[in-house]
């Protein structure tokens, strides 16, 4: 990397410091590969994004050598609490890690050697240079690079100034809810964390999960209301209430709570970009396809990305000096990347049908699981504990 006239040079440049954006940073790092991160904040700020990591997305942070830090931000989590059809059915082992997002991304980019690794601005500008593309900042000042990495996610600005087109796969799929609660009037949490899957379609709830993280319990709460619903209006007003009508056995299973701070509220859409003919630049994670938080599939996504990217094409492309469309549309094509963006697809709408769809078919594989899962707490000697009022019927 150096510096000519006030302009940064560098082989790659990553716009946007998410999770896809700083451990590409890191990856390249390690790869012996110059490359400079560019964000707006020097140490990323709070964001309700992903706050959980199961044991397969933590081997893949292993795999890509950035485990460390972010078992160090996490707290582990061994057990779980399944609630279903009102009743809590099993506690099984299920080792992931609650977190808060902005403290796993500090922790990745803490892996950067160099302070000069980390330039903080705001991308204003895209345009072809003689060196490849050059990226203008907000202050005015100015990088040049072979290649540019687009992970700034959901931000639309460079993607409509570059002409890059949109696939709307499914507007308002999804509400996340995020917030605090802690127990009141002499409760006591027994779980680490626990999850209540919905007692009828007609609630329009995916489900709602608790769990320790850092010295708080942490609620995500996924469904698929409008920002005018019923429910949300309520959750604006008085979120306990609103929890309680929603989950009418939820204080039942868990005691009596408080919600603690803020409601975060983030509605998702499922977006398809078409980058696939700019020169020089290339799309990861949710800056390419957007994925659906309840599912569960961002992180393996957007690390599947990088992962196949830094480590298999970028050094390709480096030593062959090639990084026009053709050439890049190489990694769009990866087999294990499609099979990634297929699956985290596959999953977003198999969760929104499995929580909304009235059919035979559906109820049944509501109640399959539920059986499922009574089964499991009965041979592990679980009393299943179970709401007053008169088993639902699925929808």
């Amino acid at each position: 990397m150096s510096e000519n006239s006030h302009i940064i040079q560098t082989d790659i440049a990553i716009v946007g410091g998410g999770i896809a954006g700083s451990t590409a940073a890191v990856l390249l790092q390690n790869a012996g590969i110059e490359a400079v991160l560019i964000d707006p904040h020097a140490v990323f700020p709070k964001d309700f994004r992903c706050e959980k990591f199961n044991r397969d997305q933590m081997e893949m942070l292993e795999r890509v050598g950035i485990s460390g830090n972010i078992y160090a931000a996490c707290t582990p989590i061994e057990d779980i609490w399944i609630a279903r059809q009102g009743r809590l059915v099993n506690k099984m082992h299920y080792p992931h890690y609650g977190f808060s997002y902005e403290t796993a991304i500090n922790s990745i980019r803490a892996y950067l050697e160099k302070t000069d690794k980390l330039v903080q601005g705001k991308v204003k500008a895209i345009q072809s240079c003689k060196a490849g593309n050059r990226l203008i900042l907000a202050d005015g000042s100015q990088i040049e690079a072979k290649l540019v990495i687009m992970a700034n996610g959901l931000n639309p600005g460079l993607r409509k100034q570059l002409n890059i087109s949109q696939t709307m796969l499914s507007k308002q799929h999804e509400m996340a809810i995020g917030f605090d609660i802690e127990p009141i009037e002499g409760n006591k949490f027994e779980f680490d964390s626990f999850t209540f899957w919905p007692e009828k379609s007609s609630e329009k709830l995916a489900y709602f999960t608790a769990f320790k993280s850092g010295k708080s319990f942490r609620v995500n709460t996924f469904g698929y209301w409008d920002k005018d619903d019923v429910f949300m209006q309520a959750m604006k007003q008085n979120p306990e209430k609103a929890l309680n009508i929603l989950m009418p056995s939820l204080e039942k299973l868990i005691g009596k709570f408080k919600v603690d701070g803020r409601v975060h509220v983030r509605p998702v859409d499922l977006y398809q970009n078409h980058p696939e003919k700019c020169d020089g630049i290339v799309f990861v994670g949710d800056a390419y396809s957007t994925s659906c938080p309840g599912a569960g599939t961002g992180t393996s996504k957007a690390v599947t990305d990088v992962e196949i990217l830094c480590s298999k094409y970028i050094p390709q492309w480096l030593d062959q000096n090639r990084f026009d469309a053709d050439t890049l549309s190489e990694f769009y094509q990866d087999e294990t990347k499609r099979q990634s963006d297929a699956n985290s697809l596959h999953e977003a709408y198999f969760l929104k049908s499995l929580s909304l769809e009235k059919s035979l078919i559906w109820g049944a594989r509501r109640w399959m699981r539920y059986f499922y899962h009574v089964g499991k707490g009965a041979v592990s000697g679980m009393p299943i504990i179970a709401k007053k009022t008169k088993l639902s019927k699925a929808a």
